[in-house]
């Protein structure tokens, strides 16, 4: 892509990608309309409690940051639910152009605090993004919270330039399904071979997949999928669930390692065999 428009969010008014946004007098821009989504009112202050402490948060943006780095280096991405803007601030340090749409209020301004620079406050699909406007989107952790996911993703598919790219993490494995899951207002989780089908249909080709957090998946299957399937758990009111998400204390030591170990074979595209998440990168045929 040529150089003028690499950073095509610092030199345009984002009014030119998007047909239904108006800057506001607080910085960010925001949509018309909006509709509903499938998550906690109160989760992106619980998130943001735990996100700069926590080894999952933390690992998880090592992965991003290194597949945008593979994949989409120099190109600006969206971070759809964006959240409190955790994920676009690391890439933004990196010197990467980014762009987050969130729905919540809270995670907006929270982003902003951060530092955040490019913000529709917003859904993805109320803001009217313009056809094949984007380099590329992020879906972080936030598909399993859309009802209709596949079409998301032919939405997504739609506003994307030939050939970009589309990078997802999700929650793995339908069988690990638990009232945390509902909790959390997730759908569904989803293999590996669910999600590349999903994207197959609409319209990308894959680059790579992988599951992510080997090290959760016992852990996860013991205190919350067969507590909840023998009834032991049955609290559904949302609390800090997120996998891993707060301060690993005398693990941390083996955890790292783990962390790094795959970090390592993501770096070099090769796979991890299991996890608690899948990450996969796709892009537009």
């Amino acid at each position: 892509m040529p150089g003028a428009e690499r950073y095509l969010l610092i030199r345009m008014d984002l009014s030119q990608l998007a047909n239904n946004i108006s800057l506001t007098d607080k910085g960010y821009y925001k949509t018309q309309s909006e509709v509903p989504v499938s998550y906690p009112v109160t989760g992106n202050e619980e998130c943001l409690q735990v996100e700069d402490s926590s080894y999952w948060f933390r690992h998880r943006n090592n992965v991003i940051a290194a597949l945008y780095a593979k994949f989409c280096q120099d190109k600006t991405l969206v971070d759809i639910g964006g959240g409190n803007g955790f994920v676009a601030k690391n890439l933004q340090e990196l010197g990467a152009s980014v762009l987050m749409v969130e729905p919540g209020e809270s995670g907006v301004k929270n982003a902003k605090t951060r530092g955040v620079k490019h913000i529709i406050h917003g859904g993805f699909q109320d803001a009217g993004f313009l056809n094949n406007k984007l380099d590329a989107v992020g879906l972080f952790d936030v598909l399993e919270h859309v009802e209709a996911d596949h079409e998301l993703l032919r939405e997504i598919n739609r506003t994307l330039r030939p050939d970009g790219i589309l990078i997802i993490t999700v929650p793995a494995y339908g069988w690990l399904w638990s009232v945390d899951d509902e909790a959390a207002g997730h759908f569904r989780r989803y293999s590996l071979t669910d999600i590349k089908k999903d994207l197959l249909n609409a319209g990308f080709k894959l680059e790579y997949n992988s599951y992510l957090f080997s090290v959760l998946l016992l852990p996860i299957l013991f205190f919350r999928t067969l507590p909840s399937k023998l009834g032991i758990k049955k609290n559904k009111e949302r609390t800090l669930q997120k996998d891993g998400a707060h301060k690993p204390g005398r693990l941390e030591g083996v955890l790292n390692w783990v962390w790094k170990k795959e970090l390592r074979k993501i770096k070099s595209l090769k796979k991890i065999g299991a996890g608690s998440s899948c990450v996969i990168v796709a892009r537009k045929r």
